[in-house]
């Protein structure tokens, strides 16, 4: 009785993963629904490419300001460094340093507002190209990391996991889990 059972059950579940197989290729129907034109094609690949060329030129150009920035600060440094005057040296290294961030977090503003157009111009010419790229395009611009996850849980090793946990009513008994499930 139970070989007839495992038989049967072997039988069906084999039917299970063989049928919708055949079942696919007999369709054409929906695949030709979702072919792009050349048009669109043509459309989305020029699209991408000034995407891309805007991405290379804004990185180009960050990188420009970051060795224009670190070339100052050497340069600021060196001379800070012939003073013979302590407190004078030390005011003039501060200076190095500070107008070496300043020019770096100027750099990287650029470069994240360059790359934010970028993307923005190509999602305004992605829909005029009417081509599915969904799984392509990133959901958020990737300049913008404010609420990302791993700015949400740092310092969670650090002793916050406790009091978040404690917060949440897990530790008194408040919620109880069912493990079971």
């Amino acid at each position: 009785m139970r070989t007839i059972a495992r038989t049967a059950a072997a039988a069906l579940v084999s039917m299970a993963l063989i049928v919708p197989a055949f079942a696919q290729g007999s369709s054409s129907s929906s695949v030709s629904a979702s072919v792009a034109t050349s048009t669109e094609l043509a459309c989305m690949s020029a699209a991408v490419d000034v995407r891309e060329t805007a991405t290379i030129n804004a990185r180009v150009s960050f990188n420009a300001g970051i060795m224009a920035a670190l070339e100052a600060r050497r340069v600021a440094l060196k001379a800070a460094f012939t003073i013979a005057n302590n407190a004078d040296r030390q005011v003039a290294i501060d200076a190095a340093l500070k107008a070496y961030a300043k020019a770096a977090a100027t750099a990287r503003t650029k470069f994240k507002t360059d790359v934010k157009a970028a993307w923005t111009a190509f999602a305004t010419a992605k829909a005029n190209c009417h081509v599915a790229t969904d799984q392509l395009t990133p959901r958020k611009v990737r300049g913008d990391h404010d609420d990302d996850d791993d700015r949400k849980d740092r310092g969670l090793h650090l002793g916050l996991l406790k009091s978040k946990v404690k917060a949440k009513g897990w530790l008194s008994g408040e919620m109880k889990m069912d493990l079971n499930d």
